[in-house]
């Protein structure tokens, strides 16, 4: 049977007192921040206001299920506590015994590892055989303008490239960009992705930009923004626009959908179906920028996505495949609250078996 979770109530007691007044000094003042504006946020913040004044017993949200524990703390509390770091939470899931890839962004050349790569780079190209790769780390390496390159980026880590044209390009966990060292002298743009990516393409009208993907799928554009989420293992990939317009196509000769901002194209891989569809980009794009979005998602699916995210195996019980959620999740997150969370769940364990984080 489908469960949609719907988050319930728990009855907080007079002695999570000290937990609340950690809470509401830590409530932010700025109405700036999107999730001060957020009614449910509102809610929770006048609720522990009245449970501090007239100490009496009040509710707070909290989850019914492992992966809502995940959710709810984060929206709860990623607004009450001080950021931290990406690293800091995996430190946290390190120490509850879970294993973590320590895999390292690579640059290669066909078959030959060139370097590591940390969080940014840009290729410069200064004469059409002049091309070198700069790093934010400070390295320069020089290319042959000729070369392929393939930028692999693993489980746990994100990346920025800057192509020799100055398009951007962000790449997400477990995701490869295949992409020549220089576009001088092409009469096109053309690179290769496996996994996830957003594009920022610079306007070139005599030398558009094309993006192919697995299942003869191909991206053309001229200068735009969009979000590419093609991972092999998923049965439907997604292309969705943000900026500009594009013309995508699955196999040649077929005819092309051509996308406006704020469209996305869904491509079944295995009945060959498309659809487009209305959206808010921006909840597509939220990866790059440090967030985890989903709607109606299957707890399989969101603990593919957290395994992509920190590096870690997660597992998940039968008898929970069918439940489906909803909600944001922020990168830089507390596992400590989380885990506290998962301990109070009623109904589902979290458990470390030899490393794999397990929710049943």
């Amino acid at each position: 049977m489908d469960t949609k979770h719907d988050i319930p109530y728990r009855e907080i007691g007079e002695q999570d007192d000290e937990l609340l007044e950690q809470l509401w000094k830590q409530l932010p003042d700025s109405q700036e921040d999107p999730f001060i504006a957020d009614q449910g946020f509102k809610d929770l913040q006048g609720r522990i206001q009245r449970k501090l004044r007239i100490k009496r017993r009040f509710r707070i949200l909290t989850a019914g299920s492992i992966a809502a524990a995940l959710i709810t703390g984060v929206l709860i509390f990623r607004t009450l506590i001080p950021s931290e770091q990406v690293s800091t939470a995996i430190a946290q899931l390190q120490d509850m015994g879970v294993t973590i890839s320590d895999d390292q962004v690579i640059l290669k050349m066909g078959n030959e590892v060139v370097m590591s790569l940390d969080s940014a780079a840009c290729i410069e190209q200064n004469t059409a055989d002049n091309v070198a790769l700069q790093t934010a780390a400070g390295k320069k390496l020089a290319l042959a303008s000729e070369r392929i390159l393939k930028l692999e980026v693993p489980a746990g880590r994100h990346f920025q490239m800057t192509l020799s044209d100055g398009t951007k390009v962000w790449l997400n966990a477990s995701s490869t960009l295949e992409y020549p060292a220089s576009f001088e002298g092409k009469k096109e743009r053309r690179v290769r992705l496996t996994g996830e990516a957003f594009f920022e393409v610079c306007r070139n009208e005599k030398c558009p930009f094309y993006v192919e993907t697995g299942n003869q799928e191909s991206v053309q554009v001229l200068g735009t923004s969009f979000n590419i989420n093609a991972y092999p293992e998923n049965s439907k990939h997604f292309t969705t626009l943000v900026t500009g317009k594009i013309s995508y196509q699955v196999e040649e000769g077929k005819e092309p959908i051509i996308l406006s901002p704020d469209q996305q194209v869904s491509f079944d891989c295995v009945s060959g179906d498309m659809k487009v569809a209305q959206v808010d980009a921006s909840a597509f794009t939220a990866w790059k920028d440090g967030w985890i979005y989903f709607e109606d998602e299957t707890l399989p699916d969101l603990a593919k996505r957290l395994s992509r995210v920190y590096g870690v195996e997660i597992k998940v019980a039968e008898r929970l495949r069918n439940y489906s959620f909803s909600g944001k999740i922020s990168y830089e997150r507390g596992v400590d609250y989380i885990t506290r969370l998962m301990e109070e769940t009623n109904g589902v364990v979290c458990e470390v078996e030899n490393g794999v984080l397990w929710l049943r």
